[in-house]
């Protein structure tokens, strides 16, 4: 299933980060890695008229940019091909694998350049949180996790690898099989690279109690266990029937709202990939765990594996 991983690069350090989550997945799996590169034909279109927006405007002349800041397309391939050739001479890990640029959409050429390779995994890096400079590979991404029917690892631009340790999968559920389709992609992982499972599920303390005087708290904590022992045994129905040889599963009860807790949660497990299902491609029906990936992938510090959904 992952025996072949895709690699997005825009020739930014940043999107160069995916290469060490990526690598040593393949390496675990006896894969490989496969890097590419996309040229959308109306970049430059957009570039110009950004940096018209950026001419005289007291006078309301539009400037073009300057001629060295032009070029062919072409040009930008050639470009791409030689930063790619770098790559891969810089990466020992590298030195055999495919490459390729694409022209066309970015995160269209991107699927099907994955779809071609018949690789099971796409790693890319996202962008910084602020969204002031979204970079190409940033919106690339938002739009390869809505469309991509493979899943996709999303690894934070201040992420930092730690080679050698063991990965841990961190996966979330709320209950609907839609958020344990995300088993589907982390157990196959875990049994081909020997990863421990987290299956987590979290406790939300009902709005209702917000603002309640401290002597009145009892009811809440006897509806906090009674929900917690509900919880604990779903997961422990989740353990059993996902057993698979060679992989440890364990679960965990945590109280707190899902959105802000399993990025904090993740950044206490060393070397953990969060693994969660999308929302679906329609947009029609944002589910709880579609609006709590999307947060996760804002605000997590680790890596995020989105799983396409299946539907109920």
């Amino acid at each position: 299933m992952f025996q072949k991983i895709i690699v997005p690069l825009d020739s930014s350090d940043l999107s160069e980060r995916a290469l060490s989550v990526a690598s040593s997945i393949a390496k675990a799996v006896g894969g490989s890695v496969s890097i590419c590169s996309s040229i959308d034909p109306n970049d430059q279109a957009k570039f110009n008229a950004y940096w018209a927006l950026g001419g005289d405007m007291d006078s309301g002349i539009a400037a073009l940019p300057p001629e060295g800041l032009v070029r062919t397309e072409e040009e930008r391939r050639s470009e791409m091909e030689q930063y790619l050739s770098k790559i891969k001479a810089d990466n020992a890990n590298l030195s055999g694998s495919d490459s390729s640029v694409l022209t066309g959409n970015p995160a269209d050429e991107i699927l099907a350049y994955a779809h071609s390779q018949n690789a099971g995994l796409i790693v890319m890096s996202s962008r910084g949180r602020s969204g002031i400079v979204r970079g190409v590979l940033g919106s690339v991404t938002d739009k390869l996790l809505r469309s991509a029917d493979i899943p996709v690892i999303v690894v934070p631009s201040e992420y930092e690898a730690h080679s050698g340790e063991a990965i841990t999968l961190i996966v979330p559920l709320d209950g609907s099989k839609r958020s344990e389709s995300a088993l589907t992609a982390a157990l196959p992982l875990a049994s081909q690279i020997g990863a421990t499972v987290k299956v987590l599920h979290f406790v939300q303390m009902e709005s209702r109690y917000a603002g309640m005087p401290f002597n009145e708290i009892g009811p809440m904590k006897a509806d906090i266990d009674d929900l917690t022992a509900l919880a604990s045994a779903y997961l422990d129905d989740v353990c059993k029937r996902n057993e698979t040889d060679g992989v440890t599963l364990e679960a965990e009860v945590v109280i707190g709202y899902p959105a802000s807790h399993i990025s904090e949660y993740s950044q206490n497990v060393s070397n953990g990939i969060v693994v969660m299902t999308s929302h679906g491609r329609s947009g029609l029906k944002r589910m709880l765990m579609g609006s709590v990936t999307d947060a996760t992938l804002r605000n997590s510090d680790a890596p995020v594996m989105v799983v396409p959904a299946i539907e109920e």
